[in-house]
C-alpha cells in the first residue's frame, strides 16, 4: 500500500460516512470539513460489505441511521470480527432512547441524535470524533497495529494520511486485513464513553465541557435552558463572557489553579448573565480530565440552577428583617425560651421594663431563676399549654434572692401570656409576652374608689329620698281624709299618690343597677345563670325549657339580672303565656342565646323602640338597661318574634366570649 506512516498529531483526521445517503448526513459531512477541518469519505454500501472488508485507514466510522432504514444491529460486531477496531459513531437523524439502547447493545462507541439544533448536534459529533481519536491513541500505547503490504509482509501502522481508493462498488479496498479481537477492557472503556455521552445529554443539571482557555466545547440542553441561549451561541463563547463581573475574579482565580494543577476541583456559587440580561445564580462544580500529570484535556462543569433558591432566601431575609423590626420595636416585652427556661432571644422592651442587669442574669441563669415567676406559669410550661395570667412583680424580691439592688423599685402589675410553639407535634420553644398594666391597674383602682364613693353617696341620697317620699304619702293620706267630700280634689291627690309610687319604684330600680360595670367580667355558666333567674319568677302553669347545655359566656356579673328582667318582661306583657324557653346555639364564629315565649308577641313597628329609655308601660328602663349591660362585653340583643306567636329575643355573643365547658 502506498503512503507514509506518521503520528496522529501530524495529520488531519479522516472519517468514513456510511449507512445512508440522506442529504441530512451530507450536510453533516460538509459542516465537519468546513468548520472543524475533518476530512471525510462516504461509502453508501451495505453494512455487510463494509464488515467484510479489512481494517481501513479511517479514524472512525460514522454510520447514518434512519428510522426504518437498513441499520443492522450486528454491524459493529461484524466489523470487529473482521479486524476493524476504529470507533463507530451511530448518527441518527431522529429516534430516541430505544435507538440509544440498541446502539449500546450492538457495541457502538457513541450515539448522536439529531434535532432542530443542528450546530449543537455537529459540535457533539465533532467531540465524539475527537474522543474516538484519543481512544485510539491510548490503545496504541499498549499494542501496535499492523497491515499487510503488497508482498504480504506485516507493516506496523499508526495512521496514514493517504486517502484510500474505493473500488467500483464504492466500497473499501480489499488489500487491508484486520487485527486481533478487542479485549474486554477496551469494550468496557467504550461502554463508559457511551454512558458519559448519554448522561451528558439527559442529566437534569447543566453540564459543559471547556478547553484550557475556557472556551465551550460542548454543552447540554439544561445549561442552554438555564442561560436562555442555544448551543450554537454558547459554543462561540468563553465562560468569562457569561460570568457576572462581580464574580469574575474569584472564578478565574480558581480556574487558573485548576489548570495549573494546584487543585483538582472546586465548587463556587456565582452568577451567570442570562441572555435577557438578568442574573442567574448557580452552584458550579468543576473538575479537570487529565492525562496523567499533564495539563487538562477537558474541563467539566456541572451547573445547578439556584435562582429559585436565591429568590426564596431573599424573601426569607426580608421577612427576617421585618420580624426583627417588629420584634424589637414592640411595646410588649417578648422572651423566647425552651422548656428548661434557657433564653433564645429577647427584645429591647425587656431591658426597658426590667433593666439591663436583670437581662444579663436571666440570659446566663435562665428564666426560672427569677423568683417572681409564679407556679401556674411553670406548670403550664411543664404541661406545654397556653396561659394568660396577671401577676404582681416585686423588684425588691430580686435583692433578697439574687443579692443585687435592681435599678427598678417596688412592684408593678404585669399581664403575661404564655404561647407554646410546636413543630411536628413536638414543642420546640415558648414565647412569653409581657405587658406592663400598672397604669391600667392604677386607673382601675382609682375608678373603683371613685365609684365606691358614688355608690355610698347614692345609697345615702336614695335613702333620704325614700324617706321624703314616705312623708309625702303620709301627708297625702291625711289631706284625703280631710277633703274626702271634695271629689275633684281627691282625684288630684290620687294622681299625686301614683306619681309618688312611680318615683319610689324608679329609685328602687336604680339600686339594682348601681354596680353596673364596676366588677370585672368573668366566665359564667349559662345554664346555671338562666336557672337561677327563673327561680321565684315563673307563675304556676308556665312550662320552662332550659337548653343552654354546658356553654360558658364571658360577661358582666349582672348577666343574672338581664335574664331576670327578660322573665319579668314576658310574664308582665306576654298575656296568656304557657311556656318560656332559653337555648344556646353556635352560629359560625358567634354564639347565639335565644329567649322566647308563646305570648302575644311584639308588633314590628315597636321592635326597636322597646329598647329606648323611657319606652313602655312600667318604668321604661328594663329593656334599655338590658341592652346596656350586654353592650359592656360586646353582646347584641334584638327582638325577632312574630306578633300573635310570641316574643323572641336573640342575644349575639361575639367570638372568644363563649365556649363549651369540657368537664
Amino acid at each position: 500500500m502506498g503512503g507514509s506512516v506518521v503520528s496522529l498529531k501530524k495529520y488531519v483526521p479522516v472519517v468514513l460516512f456510511t449507512g445512508s445517503d440522506d442529504p441530512f448526513f451530507s450536510s453533516a459531512r460538509n459542516y465537519l470539513e468546513n468548520i472543524y477541518g475533518i476530512y471525510s469519505d462516504s461509502a453508501y454500501c451495505s453494512p455487510d460489505i463494509i464488515a467484510d472488508k479489512t481494517e481501513s485507514v479511517y479514524d472512525a466510522i460514522i454510520f447514518g441511521y434512519e428510522k426504518g432504514g437498513n441499520y443492522d444491529p450486528g454491524f459493529v460486531k461484524k466489523i470487529r470480527q473482521n479486524g476493524f477496531f476504529a470507533p463507530v459513531i451511530l448518527f441518527s437523524k431522529s429516534g430516541g432512547k430505544d435507538i440509544l439502547n440498541e446502539a449500546v447493545k450492538s457495541g457502538a462507541d457513541f450515539f448522536i441524535q439529531g434535532g432542530c439544533d443542528e450546530e449543537g448536534m455537529y459540535a457533539q459529533l465533532y467531540f465524539s470524533i475527537k474522543k474516538s481519536i484519543e481512544i485510539e491513541t491510548a490503545k496504541k500505547e499498549d499494542s501496535e497495529r499492523f497491515v499487510f503490504d503488497e508482498s504480504g509482509d506485516e507493516v506496523p501502522v499508526l495512521k496514514t494520511v493517504c486517502k484510500p481508493e474505493l473500488n467500483r462498488n464504492n466500497c473499501l479496498p480489499e488489500s487491508f486485513t484486520g487485527m486481533a479481537e478487542i479485549n474486554e477492557a477496551e469494550k468496557s472503556l467504550k461502554e463508559s464513553e457511551m454512558l458519559f455521552t448519554s448522561v451528558f445529554k439527559y442529566v437534569p443539571i447543566g453540564m459543559n465541557l471547556t478547553n484550557e482557555e475556557g472556551r465551550f466545547i460542548s454543552v447540554n440542553d439544561e445549561i442552554c435552558r438555564i442561560l436562555g441561549m442555544s448551543s450554537e451561541e454558547l459554543i462561540m463563547k468563553n465562560f468569562v463572557d457569561i460570568t457576572h463581573p462581580d464574580d469574575m475574579s474569584a472564578d478565574v482565580e480558581l480556574y487558573n489553579k485548576l489548570i495549573s494543577g494546584k487543585i483538582n476541583n472546586y465548587s463556587l456559587k456565582k452568577r451567570y448573565i442570562h441572555k435577557d440580561g438578568s442574573d442567574v445564580w448557580v452552584n458550579i462544580s468543576v473538575f479537570a480530565i487529565r492525562e496523567g500529570d499533564k495539563k487538562p484535556k477537558y474541563i467539566v462543569a456541572m451547573v445547578e440552577n439556584l435562582t429559585k433558591q436565591k429568590i426564596a432566601e431573599e424573601k426569607l431575609f426580608e421577612r427576617e428583617i421585618k420580624y426583627s423590626e417588629i420584634f424589637n420595636q414592640s411595646a410588649q416585652a417578648i422572651v423566647i425560651f425552651d422548656e428548661n427556661g434557657n433564653i433564645f432571644e429577647s427584645n429591647d422592651r425587656i431591658k426597658q421594663l426590667f433593666g439591663t442587669e436583670y437581662c444579663d442574669i436571666i440570659n446566663e441563669s435562665g428564666l426560672f431563676s427569677d423568683p417572681n415567676i409564679p407556679a401556674n406559669i411553670k406548670m403550664a410550661i411543664r404541661e406545654g399549654v397556653a396561659l394568660s395570667s396577671e401577676i404582681k412583680y416585686n423588684f425588691d424580691l430580686l435583692k433578697e434572692v439574687w443579692g443585687f439592688t435592681s435599678e427598678k423599685k417596688g412592684t408593678i402589675d404585669l399581664d403575661v401570656r404564655l404561647i407554646p410553639i410546636s413543630r411536628n407535634g413536638k414543642i420546640i420553644c415558648f414565647i412569653l409576652i409581657i405587658n406592663d398594666i400598672s397604669d391600667i391597674k392604677n386607673s382601675q383602682d382609682a375608678l373603683f374608689r371613685a365609684n365606691n364613693k358614688l355608690k355610698i353617696l347614692s345609697g345615702i341620697t336614695r335613702h333620704d329620698i325614700l324617706n321624703q317620699i314616705t312623708a309625702i304619702k303620709l301627708y297625702n293620706e291625711l289631706i284625703l281624709e280631710q277633703i274626702k267630700d271634695n271629689s275633684k280634689a281627691c282625684q288630684v291627690l290620687n294622681k299625686i299618690d301614683k306619681c309618688t309610687d312611680m318615683i319610689r319604684a324608679q329609685i328602687n330600680f336604680t339600686k339594682n343597677y348601681e354596680n353596673l360595670g364596676l366588677e370585672s367580667p368573668s366566665w359564667q355558666d349559662l345554664n346555671n345563670c338562666v336557672r337561677q333567674a327563673s327561680l321565684g319568677v315563673l307563675a304556676e302553669g308556665i312550662t320552662f325549657r332550659n337548653c343552654c347545655d354546658d356553654y360558658l359566656v364571658f360577661a358582666d356579673p349582672m348577666l343574672l339580672l338581664v335574664f331576670s328582667n327578660l322573665f319579668d318582661n314576658s310574664i308582665r306583657h306576654g298575656v296568656d303565656i304557657n311556656s318560656i324557653g332559653v337555648s344556646f346555639k353556635e352560629s359560625g364564629d358567634n354564639g347565639l342565646i335565644i329567649f322566647e315565649d308563646d305570648g302575644a308577641g311584639i308588633s314590628d313597628c315597636i321592635k326597636e323602640k322597646i329598647f329606648l329609655k323611657g319606652f313602655g308601660s312600667n318604668t321604661g328602663y328594663g329593656l334599655f338597661l338590658i341592652r346596656e349591660i350586654l353592650a359592656i362585653n360586646g353582646f347584641l340583643i334584638v327582638e325577632t318574634g312574630t306578633k300573635g306567636v310570641g316574643a323572641r329575643f336573640e342575644i349575639t355573643v361575639p367570638p372568644g366570649k363563649w365556649r363549651l365547658n369540657k368537664k
